[in-house]
């Protein structure tokens, strides 16, 4: 399930194509910034694996409407204390397949003080209501929804000394799952069978130090770290592995990500942003799913006409998991995950308000543990508009 040379010089043709040479100035757009805007956008793709089976021959490919709506509320713009108000509703349908449908519909609010001309604090909460079906590891869609309510807060400064920009920030999250009784025949009776709660909350911190090398050049660090803490979540241990009646623990976890990389404007309003990031999870319970991954990410927005815009972007991950290992790969070996990801945006500005896209994207996942491989190709057309 490896990405051929044929299909990437494919995909990379039709890249290509879509940024062929032209004026390199952005889409105009009305420089009045208003006090409020609502976006509406609707995209028609086709998605080759939407249960992301590892068997070829189980793939299913289906239809997808991607709907977005934000409404956003700004407060404030000419004053030291900002407000931004944003509402929005995000729907994946498959038309044939229901039980694939997610939903997200929720609310934000960011204040933001700008206490002197060199810094700013922003605040930010959010609530929103999130659904989607459960797919487990064999691709197989499980009796059972991931309904639920999601939380955050978060807390950020920003602040600049001369050419050297900062960040620092703080935040917490609580995702409360839906957790409903269901009815299971066990000895050929029907009985009611409490569900596992997926409730967990989260702290997470940011830092970020950027330095304007030039006008059009930045070179930055950041790091990334969440400690999350599962409500009922079980662990397996290493020393019995993945096995029914085996010995687990409720699940926590520390997550720790340094991420390096560049962002360069050329051209007029070009730009390119190389980064590579090194994550380290390492669980509370003998470590069983902790993993060591690195990530290389190369992303090139172009603007090929007035009216166009353009971004294409290469991911490459790989995920090596030191102590994770089940009877399908045997007790002596670990498993590991690679990752490839291109994709494709295309932006063409028909008016000040309507805006048509692309979008393709090929993902493709390769393991050790064949249960874990898929590959999905997703491409389709849509429309934006903006009032």
């Amino acid at each position: 399930m490896l990405i051929t040379a044929n299909t990437m010089k494919r995909l990379t043709v039709f890249g290509l194509l879509l940024v062929v040479m032209g004026s390199t100035e952005p889409a105009s757009a009305d420089t009045t910034r208003k006090a409020w805007r609502l976006e509406v956008g609707n995209q028609a793709l086709y998605e080759s694996n939407i249960y992301h089976s590892f068997a070829d021959s189980s793939e299913t490919n289906a239809f997808l409407n991607s709907m977005q709506v934000v409404l956003s509320i700004r407060l404030g713009r000419t004053t030291p204390f900002r407000q931004l108000i944003q509402g929005y509703t995000e729907l994946d349908l498959y038309p044939s397949y229901s039980s694939r449908n997610k939903s997200a519909f929720g609310v934000k609010y960011e204040p933001t003080w700008r206490y002197s001309p060199r810094g700013s604090l922003q605040l930010g909460g959010e609530l929103a209501r999130r659904k989607k079906d459960l797919v487990d590891d064999d691709g197989q869609v499980q009796a059972r929804t991931l309904e639920k309510w999601q939380s955050d807060l978060s807390v950020m400064n920003n602040y600049s000394f001369g050419l050297i920009r900062t960040q620092i920030g703080v935040g917490y999250s609580d995702d409360n799952y839906d957790e409903r009784d269901t009815t299971a025949v066990v000895a050929g009776t029907p009985t009611t069978v409490s569900l596992i709660s997926y409730d967990y909350h989260a702290y997470t911190w940011l830092a970020r130090i950027g330095v304007h090398v030039t006008p059009r050049l930045e070179i930055y660090g950041k790091h990334l770290g969440e400690k999350r803490n599962y409500d009922e979540r079980r662990t397996y241990t290493v020393q019995y592995g993945a096995f029914k009646g085996r010995p687990f623990e409720i699940r926590e976890f520390r997550e720790n990500t340094f991420e390096a990389g560049l962002n360069y404007e050329f051209s007029g309003h070009n730009e390119i942003g190389i980064e590579a990031d090194f994550v380290r999870r390492r669980d509370n319970f003998e470590n069983f799913y902790g993993f060591d991954q690195w990530q290389y990410r190369a992303a090139v927005r172009l603007y090929p006409g007035a009216r166009h815009r353009t971004t294409v972007t290469f991911r490459f991950k790989n995920k090596d998991y030191d102590n994770y290992w089940n009877s399908r790969i045997g007790r002596l070996n670990r498993v590991w995950i690679d990752y490839a990801d291109f994709q494709v945006d295309y932006d063409y500005r028909l008016s000040n308000i309507v805006t048509l896209t692309a979008y393709v994207r090929d993902f493709n996942k390769v393991s050790n543990d064949q249960t874990y491989d898929y590959q999905d190709f997703t491409a389709g057309t849509g429309i934006r508009v903006e009032l």
